[in-house]
């Protein structure tokens, strides 16, 4: 009762920032409750901007809500089953970093299999 009291003396523009807010608060907390896969067509690794691009299209498929993260990766992923790397993940108008945690599941026939999870 008394947040709502509170956001009812708030300014128009405040209390759409805080909307906003918590609109993206909620859409990281999806992201880091989802893990996901997808392949990409490998020589050796996974190039890093292939990498970057299917880990931003997969987490937002899996939100679903119309936010696509940035994701930063440190370089090519090694494309062997249980190769890591840690990319970063940032939403438009959240200045925190997430953690995208990435490892290859499987290597078939050119194809490289990964997850991916997002630490809270």
């Amino acid at each position: 009762m008394h947040q709502a009291d509170h956001t009812s003396r708030s300014s128009p523009s405040l209390a759409g920032r805080r909307r906003a807010t918590l609109a993206v608060a909620v859409a990281v907390l999806a992201l880091a409750a989802s893990a996901c896969s997808a392949s990409v067509s490998i020589g050796g690794s996974i190039d890093e901007a292939e990498l970057e691009q299917q880990v931003a299209e997969q987490l937002a498929a899996t939100v679903d809500n119309g936010v696509v993260p940035s994701i930063d990766c440190p370089g090519d992923l090694d494309a062997e089953v249980g190769a890591t790397t840690t990319c970063d993940l940032t939403v438009e108008g959240d200045d925190a970093t997430y953690r995208a945690n990435v490892e290859v599941t499987a290597v078939d026939d050119g194809v490289a299999s990964f997850s991916v999870e997002v630490d809270e």
